[in-house]
């Protein structure tokens, strides 16, 4: 079965939240460690420029994946992987 190009888009997303709010935590730590002085909007634009960048760069490596997976799998109904045994 293959995955839409929505649940792609979606599940992109589902997984780059979280990591939207663990990066704008780590960059505020980091930012005090190096006392690097930002404000948060400035840590927050810088976020959410990685988050897009994140979020196009999964979609995209999730939907050429699953073109591999149904050219690979191209003529089984199920989409289950045959091996053939050489013997």
């Amino acid at each position: 079965m293959t995955q839409s190009r929505v649940h792609s888009f979606i599940e992109a997303w589902a997984n780059t939240i979280v990591g939207f709010f663990v990066s704008l935590a780590m960059q505020h730590v980091v930012a005090i460690i190096y006392q690097y002085h930002t404000t948060f909007l400035e840590n927050l634009s810088v976020v959410l420029i990685f988050t897009a960048a994140s979020v196009v760069r999964n979609y995209a490596l999730r939907r050429y994946f699953n073109k591999l997976h149904n050219k690979n799998n191209k003529g089984d109904k199920d989409g289950t992987f045959q091996a053939s045994v050489v013997g």
